[in-house]
């Protein structure tokens, strides 16, 4: 939720904050916040209607941001930037783009979110702990 809302701040005070994001893109990519706002809605559904589609929804949703990121980072690394900023691609891009996707990923596939995701909903899953 903190990328997406970032991501909308951005978004809407750009003129004030356009040399701020300057300098993030080259380390964050262009759009840092897109493998988490398309798995928001997923996660939102997790957590008032749990249910093993919506987990496996947001699964879909960080590994294809995450592969998509792999393959920015790899066609765009040490190409010609001319100095734009909107253009260059640091080494670090994937911790932002890759690696954290699928830290969020790995978290998923959890024993403890499995189970809470088979139980169905919260007052089943509230039950079931000792």
């Amino acid at each position: 939720m903190f990328t997406t809302a970032a991501e909308c701040i951005l978004a809407l005070f750009h003129n004030v904050l356009a040399d701020a994001y300057a300098r993030i893109v080259p380390v964050v990519g262009w759009i840092p916040g897109l493998p988490f706002m398309a798995a928001l809605y997923w996660a939102f559904q997790l957590r008032w209607r749990p249910s093993t589609f919506a987990r496996r929804a947001a699964l879909f949703m960080l590994l294809l941001g995450a592969v998509l990121g792999l393959v920015k980072f790899l066609t765009s690394y040490r190409q010609a930037n001319y100095g734009n900023p909107w253009l260059t691609v640091s080494a670090w891009q994937p911790v932002a783009t890759v690696a954290l996707p699928l830290v969020w990923f790995v978290l998923l596939l959890s024993p403890a979110v499995v189970r809470f995701c088979r139980a169905g909903s919260i007052a089943a899953t509230e039950t079931a702990q000792p």
